[in-house]
């Protein structure tokens, strides 16, 4: 797909999957989070050179269903993890909506690095 949008001249935002907790995902289990981490990374490190990759989107409405704010943990650590193995592209997170106490979670969170 990223040689068909680079050849269309497309750039893309690269999905990283990130588990969510709506689908039994535990951001408690430091082992699991531990795993999905370095499975990301390995995506990361795949794919931060082609040249159709614009940008890094981790995880994809992480928000919507959740109930534990451990999760914008996981995903600061999946932006640092990012930025350190590949500075040359952005990172993004979508969310299904947000309201104020939601972005203070996300913003104490990114304050702490």
């Amino acid at each position: 797909m990223l040689t068909a949008a680079h050849a269309n001249h497309l750039t893309v935002m690269m999905g990283l999957d990130v588990a969510r907790e709506r689908h039994g995902f535990n951001c408690e289990d430091p082992q699991a989070v531990a795993a999905q981490l370095q499975k990301i990374k390995a995506e990361v490190l795949k794919y931060k050179d082609d040249p159709a990759v614009l940008l890094w989107g981790s995880g994809n409405e992480l928000n919507l269903a959740y109930k534990n704010p451990k999760v914008w943990d996981a995903v600061n650590d999946i932006a640092q993890m990012s930025h350190q193995v590949d500075p040359n592209h952005l990172r993004w997170s979508t969310k299904s909506g947000q309201n104020r106490a939601e972005a203070f979670l996300c913003h104490e969170r990114h304050a702490k690095t």
